[in-house]
């Protein structure tokens, strides 16, 4: 796995220069989902989703792909990876005084595949 910075990618938020995640053929980026709030009337932050495409045809891979556990890693450990990932990108392009809301675990357990 590789994490690298990536040219220009449009996020619901803002532009910003964000990392991506070498993994199996993908790169996997972030792309943050606004999170209104009725009652404060605003956007009081964002919950980040994964996003991939093919490193061979460039095309965006589905979301069942980008959310495959790869063979070498524990479903913990990827979970823990691309919310590192989503964290370090929130870091350059978040709004102030807004939360970042994750998904800590999308299978549950740790067992090796």
């Amino acid at each position: 796995m590789n994490v690298r910075p990536q040219g220009i990618i449009e996020s619901q938020l803002v532009k910003s220069k964000l990392n991506v995640m070498e993994m199996e053929g993908k790169e996997l980026y972030s792309v943050f989902q606004p999170i209104y709030s009725f009652s404060n009337q605003a956007c009081i932050g964002a919950e980040a989703l994964v996003r991939g495409r093919s490193e061979k045809t460039g095309f965006q891979v589905s979301v069942n792909e980008c959310l495959r556990v790869p063979n070498e890693l524990t479903n913990a450990e990827f979970s823990q990876r691309l919310n590192t990932l989503h964290l370090r990108n929130w870091q350059t392009s978040k709004i102030p005084n807004s939360w970042l809301f994750l998904n800590l675990d999308f299978q549950g357990g740790d067992e090796p595949k």
